[in-house]
């Protein structure tokens, strides 16, 4: 038998040689074979259980790492938040169809839109109207080839006066 990664010999020695047809007609011999099914079945549950704890104590390890893994993107969000919220500059996330996601502080108090107001909308919320499509057909061209624009432009706080900006645009992902 292989137990627990340690190989054993089972032997069984008659002491008085019965026969297999005596053994079995004897109550001693019944006993006997019973003893040794029994001994091997808790020997094969015996192998089963320590397979599963290994296993189980495998599974754990990972479950630890994933867990150490979790730990520092969650410290590395919360430092990106916390980056995100003192910024002295405005500050818009979006998503990849261009819709808001995530405004600071900073952008309230320029724009006068609280974060709530912009979720799911377009930055063209602020758009003045002074520049032409043309404009901005070829500032999304350039963050297309490039990642990134950076330029001057006239928007439109939310109480309705003209505010000229200058803007930096990075694409992240």
């Amino acid at each position: 038998l292989n137990v627990a990664d340690t190989q054993w010999l089972v032997t069984i020695d008659p002491l008085y040689g019965p026969t297999v047809d005596g053994l079995l007609s004897s109550r001693e011999g019944i006993i006997a074979v019973l003893g040794f099914c029994l001994s091997v079945l808790l020997a094969i549950v015996s192998r089963l259980l320590a397979v599963g704890h290994i296993g189980v104590r495998r599974a754990l390890r990972k479950a630890n790492l994933a867990n150490a893994a979790l730990e520092k993107q969650e410290a590395a969000a919360r430092l990106a938040n916390a980056v995100l919220s003192a910024s002295p500059g405005g500050i818009v996330v979006t998503d990849a169809e261009r819709k808001i996601i995530s405004v600071n502080q900073a952008f309230t108090r320029i724009t006068g839109y609280e974060a709530a107001e912009v979720f799911g909308k377009t930055p063209t919320l602020l758009s003045s109207g002074r520049q032409p499509a043309l404009f901005y057909q070829n500032m999304w061209q350039t963050i297309s080839d490039t990642g990134y624009w950076e330029g001057e432009l006239v928007n439109r706080h939310k109480d309705g006066h003209l505010m000229p900006v200058l803007l930096s645009i990075s694409r992240v992902l």
